[in-house]
């Protein structure tokens, strides 16, 4: 398989894990997948598998196919911000990966996806006046402690272990 074919391959199958596993965790109840994130994880897998821009893609395209064939995250105005947000996850996983290694960059695509959050939610609410931002703000923060945790437990183990396979 050539490479280009390769990484269409793997980035369209992370975009299903991205689709499916939501639905999974939301079988054991809604709090799992909210404290999980589960919508992150393939755009940081895309970035350090792939490379920065295929995981800028899958990053993007995660929330928004969910957010159009699911319903969640509510497009507007969340599905938007978090658009920014994993879209940097990939992106900063991807270019991180190349200088440091995969905890730094985890934790550098952690803090910048954050901040991408922050600002497009804040731009977000200015010019649309949406009053659901500020508590996406508020939830983002205090029930991303867990993802964080759970994203430091399994993204660095698996794509290390990936990247030997792939």
């Amino acid at each position: 398989m050539n490479k280009i074919t390769k990484k269409i391959t793997i980035a369209a199958a992370l975009i299903a894990i991205g689709l499916l596993l939501p639905q999974v965790l939301h079988v054991f109840g809604n709090g799992l997948a909210g404290m999980i994130s589960p919508l992150h994880i393939p755009a940081f897998f895309a970035g350090f598998l792939l490379g920065p821009i295929w995981g800028l893609g899958v990053g993007i395209l995660v929330p928004l196919l969910s957010s159009v064939i699911t319903g969640m995250p509510p497009l507007f105005p969340i599905g938007m911000a978090m658009m920014v947000e994993i879209g940097l996850y990939g992106l900063m996983s991807g270019l991180c990966n190349k200088k440091f290694n995969v905890w730094i960059s985890l934790a550098i695509a952690i803090v910048v996806g954050r901040i991408g959050y922050v600002l497009a939610a804040a731009f977000l609410l200015q010019i649309f006046s949406f009053e659901g931002v500020v508590t996406s703000l508020i939830a983002n923060f205090s029930g991303g402690f867990i993802a964080i945790i759970v994203q430091f437990a399994i993204i660095p183990v698996l794509v290390t272990r990936l990247k030997k396979v792939i």
